[in-house]
């Protein structure tokens, strides 16, 4: 129906895209429809066609567009690690499990491990959604406090995210 179900986080339970303000609509992408515009019903773009997650349309939005058309740099914030969501026991519901830790990245700088399992990032829920979120309001070099569980043990990490390449 071309409904645009959420800006930002997504649909409850859905798995975030790393896309600060994305939008997800109920439009059917087939495959090359990718890079077209998401338009409203007076024509006016609202972002790029980008991907589909969970049977639903992701669009990059406009103003995103804008500022890269403008030239202005694509600045957001990295930690270098790959990190699927798990189910953990009460209370802390749950995290980000670390699968991977890229080598020579600001994780690896700081000793987070693969098993890991992130549960809050500077006092935010550690689920996918919140962790992307809270990544791309930082600045690139502004530490940021990691609460992990490791052996069943909670500890406090300090990681100062990188910029990612443009």
């Amino acid at each position: 129906m071309g409904i645009v179900t959420s800006v930002g986080s997504g649909p409850a339970g859905m798995p975030h895209p790393h896309v600060a303000g994305a939008i997800y609509a109920d439009v059917r992408l087939a495959p090359g429809n990718s890079g077209g515009p998401l338009a409203d019903a007076e024509t006016r773009m609202l972002g790029i066609n980008s991907m589909v997650v969970g049977g639903v349309a992701v669009a990059i939005p406009g103003s995103a567009v804008d500022a890269l058309m403008a030239g202005e740099p694509a600045q957001r914030s990295v930690l270098g690690v790959v990190v699927p969501l798990v189910a953990l026991p009460a209370p802390h519901g749950r995290g980000l499990l670390v699968a991977e830790v890229l080598p020579g990245s600001a994780a690896e700088h700081t000793r987070v491990l693969v098993g890991d399992v992130a549960i809050a990032v500077d006092g935010a829920g550690g689920d996918f959604a919140a962790l992307g979120e809270h990544l791309a309001r930082l600045s690139p070099q502004r530490a940021v406090r990691i609460e992990v569980l490791r052996g069943g043990q909670s500890r406090s990490l300090l990681v100062v995210p990188e910029a990612a390449a443009a």
